[in-house]
Parts: C-alpha cells; sequence; structure tokens
C-alpha cells in the first residue's frame, strides 16, 4: 500500500518569507511532499486530523499554538524560525518538541538542509528517544559562551530576572558567591556594570 504523502504546514508571520520557505520545499522536488502554509487556525485544525507531519514554525506564533500542540498525541517534527540569532535558553514551545532552530538571516542552504533530513527522517512524527543521532537538536542549543558551568546558570538565571538572593537560594549558595560570579562574568564578556550585565543576559536568554 502506497505511504500517504509527508504534509508540510509552513506557519510564518511574514508572507514574503513563508513563501521563500514553501519556495525551498519545493526546490527539494519530492513527489511525496505536500505543504500548505496556514494560519494558526488552519495549523491547529490540520494538526486536529493528524494532517501535518513537519511544522515550519515562526516563533512569534508558538504560543498560539501552545495548547495544540499539548494535546496531540503524535504531534508533527517542528522546526522553529526566529529573526533572532540564536534559540535562547528559553523555548516558545515544550523543550521536547521542536526538531531544530534556523534563523531567519542564515543562509538559505541551511534551511534546505534542514528540512531535508525532515523529510528523509523514517519516523512520520516526533518520536521520544529516536533522534540522538540527528545533527538538528545541536542547532536549538544556545550562543556558546565563554563561561564555566556554573557562571552560565548565574547567567541565565539573570536573564530570566531573578535576583541575586532568588539565585543564591536556588543555587544554594551565599550572596557572595553569586557577586563573585557575576564580576567573573563581567570581566569576560567586558561589561562595564550591572545594568549592562543584566542587558546582556536577557539577550542571551531570548536568543539575541
Amino acid at each position: 500500500m502506497k505511504e500517504p504523502p509527508i504534509e508540510v504546514s509552513i506557519l510564518i508571520n511574514s508572507q514574503i518569507f513563508a513563501r521563500g520557505v514553501e519556495q525551498v520545499v519545493v526546490e527539494l522536488a519530492r513527489d511525496d511532499v505536500l505543504v500548505h502554509q496556514h494560519s494558526v487556525a488552519e495549523a491547529t485544525a490540520a494538526m486536529a486530523a493528524g494532517r501535518i507531519n513537519i511544522l515550519v514554525l515562526d516563533t512569534e506564533l508558538a504560543p498560539q499554538l501552545e495548547r495544540a500542540l499539548s494535546e496531540q498525541e503524535n504531534p508533527p517534527k517542528i522546526v522553529l524560525i526566529s529573526e533572532w540569532r540564536h534559540a535562547g535558553t528559553n523555548l516558545p514551545v515544550e523543550e521536547d518538541l521542536p526538531c531544530g532552530f534556523f534563523p531567519a538571516r542564515a543562509p538559505e542552504s541551511r534551511l534546505k538542509y534542514y528540512l531535508s533530513l525532515m523529510i528523509d527522517c523514517e519516523r512520520r512524527n516526533l518520536s521520544e528517544g529516536g533522534c540522538r543521532d540527528c545533527p538538528l537538536p545541536h542547532s536549538l542549543k544556545p550562543r556558546h559562551l565563554l563561561l564555566t558551568r556554573r557562571e552560565s546558570e548565574v547567567f541565565r538565571l539573570l536573564g530570566s530576572l531573578q535576583t541575586n538572593q532568588e539565585i543564591s537560594d536556588l543555587l544554594n549558595v551565599s550572596p557572595k558567591t553569586i557577586e563573585a560570579h557575576c564580576a567573573n562574568i563581567k570581566r569576560k564578556l567586558n561589561v562595564n556594570n550591572s545594568r549592562e550585565l543584566l542587558h546582556a543576559a536577557i539577550n542571551w536568554v531570548e536568543g539575541r
């Protein structure tokens, strides 16, 4: 029996960008792939009917699909697309849902590579524990910083708007230790004061 086509849904705010992504899929020249540009309502209905295998999702629209995705027994494979440089640390969907992240300013060839991997993947939908050897999840990692593991943890919490005292309580260390970590982070990132440090941390968490 012939397999049903792989259905790709494009859900992106910019119609121009969405058309560009659609053209990338078309250029893959796969007879077994159908591509659609969807609105949030159309994508929600298509997922409910089990008709989406791959979802190209604008991070700005992702919160509007949060409930629909959580209700999926077999959610689609997702590649997140954003104007930001990297995925940040607070993904707009559950951490185990997206396959990868594509920054909008990256070369088109990278998106074509990502989509070809997702289309060729033997799994029709995202599956638990089956993606260890895939290179796509590496694209979800935030931009690397030359910080120690603990300094990165403090920086992430600062970017999530935790106070020094709250970070101290969360990490079970003294406030003096947190202050020392912040001083080291300032030096390594070449920021001048606590205000600049907070701004840099927020940008990193958000992927800017």
